[in-house]
């Protein structure tokens, strides 16, 4: 039935494309047609967490790349984008929908995330990167304090971009100077910076000793982007509205689960450190935990004396320094970022082995598709479905993703899923796993294969 079948199709069927990123040398930014080019570069590049993973010489590079301020020049424009700054905009971040601009970037005094394809809009001409009256009024009334302005150089004027702290992606934000004496922060001796506009009443980021603390000239910060500070219970500005009284995060009770979370947080921590193998860290820890609990623990008999044994400090880290606390030091605490031991690993691969072992009888009964198939979906469909199913999530989850960042990358129509690559690959990987455990079974795509060598 398919010995007819020209060799170039059926090798197709199993074409695949090899994406590499071949990083260039570093260059100084200038404003012409050489520092276009490069922005337009960078602003495409591939940022998803998947594909960043490289080489330790590719990580510095990409680094230096992403540590990049440019000073923009102080020059008035006849021609000014529309508002280039990035909002919570009818509860989407979003950049602003205002498409008439007031004043240009440089003249704002805060910090501010700027949408990165207005950039490639004002041709690399960042002069021309306009603001809205209301974020240029906002960022001079509300957000600092009056004179604040005057205390800021203009000719400090820094378009900044990074990768947030978070979720690894580039973003670019906007500085007067070295952040903002307000709203720049130092957690655990690491340089933090959130936009300003995040932090108008809204308590995620409050001094507590010496772990969080305001600082000012802050160089090289760890960037947190404004999804991902409203994802870990940030809250950006949000216009109250005329005649509306503009009431804190506290008051609209926003950060009334914070506390759950932060025991959630620590529960995570526990665990790792239940998984640790070195016993005297383990130790340690509980050596300096142990004291300041004990006095919580629900004695069969508390008395009203126990409060007085317990030296409470009322005020304690808000839930987002927590996440930031773990976060810099690359402590696992989601769930999603839960590292799976290689053990666990190992447990699904024996249940997937004793799964194919034990499907002998299925492949006896649908012989005849495995080795004579009328379609390539019949063929697939032959085969044990728990062996299917894996697979092919695996596989959708990935084709998925890349197809997600292809349509990031691209300026033109989005591209569509190609199930079909799905199912090729599919058919590959699950033959050649059937092959393999039985060598006689005579399946169709390994006999096609090996006809061609």
């Amino acid at each position: 039935m398919y010995e007819n079948i020209p060799e170039a199709s059926i090798l197709e069927m199993f074409e695949t494309e090899i994406e590499s990123d071949e990083s260039e040398e570093p260059a100084i930014f200038a404003l012409d047609e050489e520092y276009l080019k490069k922005i337009v570069e960078l602003y495409t590049e591939d940022t998803s967490e998947t594909d960043s993973i490289s080489t330790d010489d590719n990580d510095d590079l990409i680094s230096e790349l992403c540590s990049e301020d440019i000073i923009i020049e102080q020059k008035e424009s006849k021609i000014l984008t529309c508002c280039v700054i990035v909002n919570k905009i009818d509860g989407c971040i979003k950049r602003c929908e205002n498409s008439k601009s007031f004043r240009t970037l440089w003249q704002l005094c805060g910090v501010w995330q700027i949408d990165g394809e207005s950039i490639i809009e004002a041709d690399g001409i960042l002069e021309q990167l306009g603001i809205c009256s209301y974020h240029f009024n906002h960022d001079q009334k509300n957000l600092h304090n009056p004179g604040f302005k005057k205390t800021k150089n203009t000719g400090q004027s820094i378009l900044h971009r990074k990768r947030c702290l978070f979720c690894g992606k580039l973003f670019y934000f906007f500085t007067r100077g070295l952040g903002c004496e307000k709203h720049s922060w130092n957690i655990i001796g690491k340089n933090i910076q959130v936009v300003c506009n995040g932090q108008v009443n809204c308590s995620a980021l409050e001094s507590y000793d010496s772990v969080c603390k305001r600082h000012n000239e802050v160089k090289s910060p760890r960037y947190v982007c404004c999804n991902c500070y409203e994802r870990e219970e940030g809250h950006l500005h949000i216009k109250p509205g005329r005649g509306r009284a503009m009431l804190s995060c506290i008051e609209k009770g926003y950060h009334r689960e914070d506390i759950k979370k932060s025991f959630h947080l620590l529960t995570q921590w526990f665990l790792n450190v239940a998984k640790n193998e070195n016993f005297e860290y383990q130790k340690n820890i509980l050596t300096a935990i142990l004291p300041q609990i004990i006095p919580f623990f629900n004695l069969p008999q508390p008395t009203t004396n126990t409060s007085q044994h317990i030296n409470c400090n009322h005020n304690i880290p808000s839930y987002f320094v927590l996440k930031t606390i773990m976060k810099i030091n690359k402590i696992p605490i989601d769930f999603q970022e839960k590292e799976s031991d290689e053990k666990e690993y190992e447990e699904i691969g024996q249940k997937m082995g004793q799964e194919l072992w034990k499907s002998s009888k299925h492949l006896k009964k649908n012989k005849n598709n495995l080795q004579n198939p009328e379609s390539l979906s019949s063929y697939i469909g032959a085969f044990p479905r728990p062996l299917i199913t894996f697979f092919e999530s695996m596989l959708m989850s990935i084709l998925e993703n890349k197809t997600a960042e292809s349509n990031r990358k691209q300026h033109s129509p989005l591209k569509k899923m190609d199930l079909q690559k799905v199912n090729t690959l599919l058919s590959l990987l699950v033959s050649s796993l059937v092959n393999f455990a039985f060598p006689y079974s005579n399946l169709w795509l390994p006999s096609v294969l090996a006809s061609l060598c």
